[in-house]
């Protein structure tokens, strides 16, 4: 069983527009709470090693699949395009899981959602940031920092053919991590990818946001955790936002692609548990 179903809750909860966004809470409910923001046509489940880890004893975690993936409902695709959606459907999972002070771990796109959401709504409700493998602007500037292997399947995860998306998709998979998956384990990846419309994926590729600004703002801590062979997004975006935070620290993985809390997870989840500990100790 990728996560025990039996320890978990699930939640729904309604964006300002009234799109149901599907959330799963685990762990130890008086705990700190972190809540995990997955990538581009990902879902909840790629943090699965993390709902099976010691974390589950010392603190409460929450992940949720992001509008038009996972078990949350597909809106209108343009929703897709809003910076306001992402950000209202961010804020839609804390005010609805009372979180007060929690560490956000966003991966990927995760971290232009969870960007949008600060830029919209402020960093009050944040105790700490964990950007993972992350992007957190979208359109002409981000380009340079994107390997040439992923630019090139864009094309094919945007088409609407099935066996040239099925094909992109598998291409995609093979990009997130520095060694080839277990079989079990990438056609779990390939069904959840695969259920993404390539409308919603085109939708989230179709705007042009920096949060440059918005990073340099932050007086919150964040730690930018990256994979020294990610083939997706390439490890001078985290050098970029390191020098914009005032309070920014790095954790580089060597041997690891673009995703650290699946390829090292021991070394992640320590990291992960040393920030939640900094901004409270008592946890």
């Amino acid at each position: 069983m990728i996560i025990d179903r039996m320890s978990t809750k699930v939640h729904r909860v309604n964006s300002d527009d009234g799109t149901c966004l599907y959330v799963l809470e685990g762990g130890n409910p008086d705990g700190m709470p972190i809540l995990f923001i997955h990538g581009y046509s990902q879902n909840h489940l790629c943090f699965f090693k993390q709902f099976n880890s010691e974390l589950l004893s010392r603190f409460r975690l929450i992940a949720f699949d992001l509008r038009g993936h996972g078990y949350s409902e597909t809106p209108d695709e343009d929703s897709c395009k809003s910076a306001i959606s992402w950000a209202s459907d961010l804020k839609a999972v804390i005010d609805a899981l009372g979180l007060e002070k929690v560490v956000a771990v966003a991966w990927s796109y995760g971290g232009l959602v969870l960007c949008d959401y600060i830029a919209t709504y402020g960093e009050d409700r944040l105790a700490a940031i964990n950007l993972v493998g992350a992007n957190t602007e979208i359109g002409d500037s981000l380009m340079p920092y994107l390997s040439a292997p992923f630019l090139a399947v864009m094309p094919a995860l945007l088409s609407n053919d099935v066996t040239r998306s099925s094909s992109g998709v598998k291409e995609l998979i093979a990009l997130l991590t520095a060694s080839a998956l277990p079989d079990e384990l990438f056609y779990l990846l390939l069904g959840y990818n695969m259920a993404v419309s390539p409308k919603v994926r085109a939708a989230m590729v179709m705007r042009s946001v920096n949060h440059d600004a918005t990073l340099a703002n932050l007086s919150v801590p964040v730690l930018v955790s990256h994979g020294e062979d990610d083939n997706v997004v390439l490890k001078p975006l985290a050098d970029h936002h390191l020098s914009l935070l005032q309070n920014g620290s790095a954790s580089f993985y060597p041997g690891a692609g673009h995703s650290p809390f699946m390829e090292a997870e021991q070394r992640f989840d320590a990291d992960l548990a040393e920030l939640v500990t900094s901004v409270n100790p008592e946890v």
